[in-house]
């Protein structure tokens, strides 16, 4: 999961951080990156509901963070592919990959983090909020 957050954060920046995202050859690695994590991460987890689970409610709570993970893919990869503009300044893009980072090395929200409303990707805004939900309470019933 966290590699499949990591590049879609990585595709973030480069959306609202005013690159162009057709621009370069780079950018279309990081968006085939992502659909590559995403890919390996509906088969591990449909691998891992083929075998006998020891706890089967913990791992049900994984489907709507990755469901989620799948919707913020498919916006992110849209709003690359237009290449539309956005209102987001370069440090609230980069104050939300920091985020992420934390995440990611410390398996735990501390905090939910609410970026910019930016009316051309309200989409993209309602997901990243979905998506902190179902990881809290993933986190919050994986740890007890």
């Amino acid at each position: 999961m966290s590699k499949t957050i990591r590049s879609q954060s990585q595709l973030f920046f480069r959306i609202f951080s005013n690159n162009n995202p057709k621009s370069s050859l780079k950018d279309r690695r990081i968006q085939n990156k992502m659909r590559t994590n995403l890919n390996n991460l509906r088969i591990v987890y449909g691998t891992a509901l083929g075998e006998i689970p020891k706890n089967i409610d913990s791992l049900s709570l994984v489907s709507p963070a990755i469901f989620s993970m799948e919707q913020l893919g498919y916006f992110l990869d849209t709003a690359a592919q237009n290449g539309v503009s956005t209102d987001l300044s370069k440090a609230d893009a980069a104050h939300f990959c920091i985020f992420l980072t934390q995440w990611l090395s410390q398996q735990q929200l501390l905090e939910i983090f609410e970026i910019s409303n930016t009316p051309k990707h309200d989409r993209i805004h309602e997901e990243i909020n979905t998506l902190q939900e179902t990881l809290i309470l993933f986190l919050d019933e994986h740890s007890k």
